[in-house]
C-alpha cells in the first residue's frame, strides 16, 4: 500500500543529512516530453500485472511520491532505512525512466518523482472505467530542488487517528479533511509482509482510485489476533467480502474510537468492540468526513487531489508555492481511452 510504512513502532524515515540545493532552476517540459513519460510509465504499470494483482506498480509509485515528500520533496529515498521497505524495485524503475526520459529534459529528479506520481494517480482514477467518473485535478509544477533528505517520524498504524491528523498537519500542513482524504490512498495497492508485516488489500480493486476504502469502513469489522502478538493484530470484515481484505487500527479509527493500547508490550491491542468496531463510539468530525467520502465519490476525489497537490508542492521549509513554475500549475488531461497520444496542457487553477 501507499502507506505501509506506518509501522508497529514509530517509524523513522532517515533520508541522510539535509542537503537541498539553495534553488532549482525550473525546467517545464513540453507536451511531447510529458506524453513520452506517460506512455512509458503506463506501459510499465500495465506490464506489472500478475494473476490476482492488477497493476501493482501503480500503487507503489504513488507511495514513492509520498515518501519523497516526507520532509520535503527532494528526489531522494534511502531504501536501506527502516520504513522504506518494499520501495527499492519501484525506485530503481523510476530512476531508470528518469535517466532516459526525465534527465534529458533538464528537470530535477524531485520534479520527475512528483510527475510520475501525479500521472499514476490519474491512471488510478481512470481505472474507474466510467465516462462519468470524477477525475482528479492535480496541476503539474516544476522547480523542486534535488537533495538528500532528513529525519521524519511517521504515525504508528496501530494507534488512533489523532496521531495521523497531528503528524500530517505538521508534515504537510494538511487540514483534517486533507489528512482523512490522503488516508484514502489505502484504496490502492495492498499490505506486504516484507514491508509492513501484513498481507492483503484494503479494497476489492486495488488499482482503482475511488471511495471504496471509505465505503468498506461503513461495514462491521472484527479484530483478528496475529500469532506475532497483539501489536500485530488487524481487522477483517464480520460478514461478506474476500477473506484476505484487511484494515489496521488506524483505518478503523477513522470512524470509531477504538482506543488501542499505545505503550508497553501490548501496544496496539484493542480491548473494546473487538467483535464489531461499530460498537465503539463514533469518531466525531473525522468520522463525519469519512462518511461524506463514503457517500460521495466526487467529494473524495476532489479532496484527495487537493491533499496530493499540497503534498507534492511541499519543501523542507514549508510550501513551495510561488517558487514553482508555471504559476498556477500546468493542467494535463489524459487522452480519451488512455491512448498514447498527446494530452494538451493548459493553464491550471490561477494560471
Amino acid at each position: 500500500s501507499t502507506f505501509t510504512t506506518m509501522r508497529a513502532t514509530h517509524a523513522v524515515i532517515v533520508l541522510a543529512t539535509l542537503a537541498l540545493l539553495a534553488g532549482a532552476q525550473a525546467v517545464v517540459p513540453d507536451t511531447t516530453e510529458i506524453d513520452a513519460i506517460r506512455c512509458d510509465l503506463f506501459a510499465r504499470i500495465d506490464a506489472s500485472t500478475t494473476r490476482g494483482n492488477p497493476q501493482p506498480l501503480l500503487a507503489t509509485i504513488v507511495r514513492l511520491s509520498f515518501h519523497d515528500c516526507v520532509g520535503g520533496c527532494d528526489g531522494f529515498i534511502d531504501t536501506d532505512l527502516h520504513g522504506n521497505e518494499g520501495l527499492a524495485d519501484t525506485i530503481r524503475t523510476v530512476n531508470e525512466m528518469y535517466d532516459s526520459l526525465g534527465a534529458p529534459t533538464g528537470m530535477s529528479r524531485a520534479d520527475f518523482y512528483a510527475l510520475v506520481g501525479t500521472l499514476a494517480v490519474h491512471k488510478a482514477a481512470d481505472n474507474q472505467q466510467s465516462p462519468t467518473a470524477p477525475m482528479p485535478t492535480i496541476p503539474l509544477f516544476f522547480g523542486r530542488a534535488d537533495g538528500e533528505g532528513r529525519i521524519v517520524d511517521l504515525p504508528n498504524p496501530h494507534n488512533g487517528i489523532e496521531e495521523v491528523t497531528t503528524v500530517m498537519a505538521d508534515m504537510f500542513g494538511f487540514t483534517e479533511r486533507e489528512a482523512v482524504a490522503i488516508m484514502g490512498a489505502h484504496t490502492l495497492g495492498r499490505a506486504h509482509r516484507g514491508a509492513s508485516g501484513f498481507n492483503g488489500p484494503w479494497t476489492s480493486r486495488p488499482h482503482t482510485l475511488d471511495n471504496d476504502y471509505f465505503s468498506e469502513l461503513t461495514e462491521p469489522w472484527r479484530v483478528v489476533e496475529s500469532p506475532r502478538g497483539p501489536f500485530r493484530s488487524f481487522w477483517r470484515r464480520v460478514t461478506g467480502g474476500p477473506r484476505n481484505r484487511l484494515m489496521l487500527n488506524v483505518d478503523i479509527a477513522l470512524t470509531n474510537v477504538i482506543s488501542p493500547t499505545t505503550t508497553g508490550d501490548r501496544a496496539g491491542e484493542v480491548t473494546a468492540c473487538r467483535d464489531d468496531h461499530q460498537d465503539c463510539p463514533i469518531q466525531g468530525s473525522v468520522a463525519t468526513i469519512a462518511t461524506d467520502f463514503a457517500n460521495d465519490n466526487a467529494a473524495f476525489i476532489a479532496a484527495f487531489a487537493t491533499a496530493f497537490t499540497t503534498m507534492i508542492t511541499r519543501g523542507p521549509n514549508g510550501p513551495l508555492a510561488g517558487t514553482l513554475e508555471p504559476a498556477g500549475g500546468l493542467a494535463y488531461t489524459l487522452p480519451a481511452n488512455d491512448e498514447c497520444a498527446p494530452g494538451p496542457p493548459g493553464p491550471g487553477p490561477g494560471g
